[in-house]
C-alpha cells in the first residue's frame, strides 16, 4: 500500500517551481477560481493549494485537508477518525512521546491558537499558524504535516492515555443544546447516515478501540490521493 513517501520534500519544491499537473476540479466550476491561487497536484495524488498573501507580513498560515471523517467509519469505529485527530499530537516518528508539542512552542509555535486540528463527519483538518516564512520554519510546518500524515505511531501507553481524553471532551460536549441538536437533525433527516455519525462517536467504542483499529483507519484513509495542502502567506 502506497504511503505519502516523499510527499512534502516534493511540495516543498512546488513553492519555488510551477509542476505541470492535473488541476483541480475548480478548473470544471462555473465559478472561476481566485487567479492568484496556484492550484496542482503532485504525482502521488497530493494535491496542494498556494495563495500569495501578504497580511500579516511574513506570516504563513498551513492547512492539512484529509478526506476522512465520522462518515467513513464502521459500526465499530465510531469516534476513530477523531480520535486519529488526537494521536497526531501524542506521538509520530520523528517526535515520539509527546515531543512535538515543545519542538513547535521553541519555534514559537503554541498548541491551540496555532496548531490545532478538528474533524467534521466528512473530512479532518490539521492546521499550523507560521511565524515567519524563512525556509526552515516553512520546512518544520511541512515536516510537521508529514509527520501527521505518514508517521503516526500509535504507542499503545498513549493511546490509553489520550482515551481518558477523548472520553472527558465527549462528557463536556454533553450539553441540553447539543442533545436539542442531535434530535432536531434526527427528526429533520431520520434516515441518512449523517445522524448516527457525530465525530465524538460512542462510548462503548471510544473505550474499546484496538491499536489496530487506529493502524487499519490510517492506513486506509491517510493516503496521498485523499490528502490537500494548502499554503496561504
Amino acid at each position: 500500500m502506497p504511503r505519502p513517501g516523499i510527499l512534502f520534500a516534493a511540495l516543498w519544491l512546488a513553492l519555488a517551481v510551477r509542476l505541470s499537473a492535473t488541476p483541480w476540479s475548480t478548473a470544471t466550476s462555473d465559478l472561476p477560481p481566485d487567479p492568484s491561487v496556484r492550484w496542482g497536484v503532485l504525482p502521488n495524488g497530493l494535491r496542494y493549494g498556494i495563495m500569495p498573501n501578504h497580511e500579516p507580513k511574513g506570516r504563513v498560515s498551513l492547512r492539512l485537508l484529509v478526506s476522512a471523517g465520522s462518515l467513513h467509519e464502521r459500526d465499530d469505529e465510531r469516534g476513530l477518525a477523531h480520535f486519529i485527530e488526537h494521536m497526531a499530537f501524542r506521538g509520530t516518528t520523528a517526535y515520539p512521546r509527546g515531543a512535538l508539542v515543545p519542538a513547535l512552542e521553541h519555534a514559537g509555535i503554541a498548541l491551540g491558537p496555532d496548531n490545532t486540528a478538528f474533524t467534521t463527519p466528512r473530512y479532518t483538518i490539521y492546521h499550523l499558524e507560521l511565524p515567519d516564512a524563512h525556509e526552515q520554519m516553512m520546512r518544520l510546518g511541512l515536516g510537521v504535516f508529514y509527520e501527521y500524515a505518514s508517521n503516526i505511531t500509535f504507542d499503545p501507553d498513549l493511546i490509553e492515555l489520550e482515551r481518558g481524553v477523548v472520553l472527558n471532551e465527549k462528557a463536556i460536549r454533553d450539553t441540553p443544546e447539543a442533545r436539542i441538536g442531535e434530535a432536531n437533525q434526527a427528526f429533520l433527516w431520520p434516515d441518512t447516515r449523517l445522524v448516527h455519525r457525530a465525530p465524538i462517536g460512542l462510548e462503548e467504542a471510544v473505550r474499546h478501540f484496538t491499536r489496530d483499529q487506529f493502524v487499519a483507519f490510517y492506513n486506509a484513509c491517510y493516503r496521498p490521493e485523499r490528502l490537500a495542502v494548502i499554503v496561504v502567506g
